[in-house]
């Protein structure tokens, strides 16, 4: 019977709604607590890591702990909280348990972009890139053009402007 059939799937959606809700409740709950964290390793200066801790300090069910810290700053390797610089990031065993990777650039970091870039993929651990930029209307969102991979860092809402008047 179709209305038996439909009556499934409409229970089936919400159930699996309300599951995924609970889930997502519970694990907010204990990672704000401390449990079930990730490991997360920083590369950066001073300035970020600091912002970053703030953020972790602020949202602390996002579930990461920064276990080490790389500066790309050699006046923050006497800081107790620096692991040292990035080439010594290369040699260290610890890796291992790290689950993510965050790293940020200045154009002040006595490490070059490029470099940064070598290492991490030489690591085989997922990496994120935290923009330094404090632009609210950045969007990099991903884009092709063509087969070309993009990112749109600068996309102004649509307005009736834009799409009626600007396009005549």
């Amino acid at each position: 019977n179709n209305v038996v059939i439909l009556e499934f799937f409409t229970l089936l959606f919400v159930y699996l709604c309300i599951h995924h809700l609970l889930i997502r409740y519970f694990l907010r709950k204990i990672r704000s607590k401390g449990y079930n964290s990730r490991n997360a390793l920083f590369i950066g200066n001073k300035e970020h890591f600091l912002v970053v801790q703030k953020q972790l300090k602020e949202f602390p069910w996002l579930g990461y702990k920064i276990r080490y810290w790389f500066s790309t700053h050699s006046k923050d390797y006497n800081d107790a909280c620096c692991d040292g610089g990035i080439d010594d990031l290369e040699s260290i065993s610890k890796i291992k348990d790290i689950d993510k990777v965050f790293f940020s650039h200045d154009d002040s970091d006595e490490i070059k972009f490029k470099k940064i870039l070598k290492i991490l993929g030489d690591l085989c651990i997922e990496v994120s890139y935290i923009v330094d930029w404090k632009i609210s209307s950045l969007s990099l969102q991903k884009e092709y053009f063509g087969e070309i991979f993009a990112l749109n860092i600068w996309n102004p809402e649509d307005s009736l402007l834009n799409e009626k008047i600007k396009r005549l």
